[in-house]
């Protein structure tokens, strides 16, 4: 009887296979662009390094992408032209060799000039963001330059695609 106690329900099992497969975020950045209006996007310089494959779901990872793109878009309008780099680095240290995975920081550089009124209005989103991140092994961290912009940086496990 206890064996038969011990095992996971069926969704339980399936949620946590979703969560250790490899997503490619080049594919889920494109998507979460994709979502908003052409309008918004247009006049934005956008350069994206490939991005690795990390592992956990799909979702979570189309949620971060989405909310940090939302937050830096709401801020557009007080740069004459938004450039946005999303540059990828490996960290030098592994999180599970057995799995071949490294750490990778995926950075989202902007021109946009924080304040304090829009960091204290984006509290809650990125502190989502950070949750979601956190559930699958990364990290947030927000970088304030007074005069050249802002950069947040996701930490996540992956590997090169």
């Amino acid at each position: 009887m206890s064996e038969i106690h011990s095992v996971p329900p069926a969704s339980e099992r399936m949620i946590r296979e979703a969560e250790r497969k490899l997503v490619n975020t080049n594919a889920i950045f494109k998507k979460a662009l994709a979502q908003f209006s052409k309008d918004l996007r247009k006049g934005i310089a956008l350069r994206c390094d490939d991005l690795p494959a990390v592992q956990g779901a799909e979702a979570d990872f189309e949620a971060v992408f989405s909310l940090l793109l939302q937050t830096i878009l709401q801020r557009r309008a007080n740069v004459s032209r938004l450039f946005l780099h999303v540059h990828c680095t490996s960290e030098d240290i592994d999180t599970d060799n057995a799995a071949g995975l490294k750490q990778f920081s995926i950075q989202f550089n902007t021109n946009i000039s924080p304040c304090a009124d829009w960091l204290q209005q984006n509290e809650q989103q990125l502190t989502n963001v950070a949750a979601i991140l956190l559930r699958n092994g990364g990290r947030l961290l927000v970088n304030q330059l007074k005069t050249t912009g802002c950069i947040f940086s996701v930490s996540l496990p992956g590997k090169t695609l």
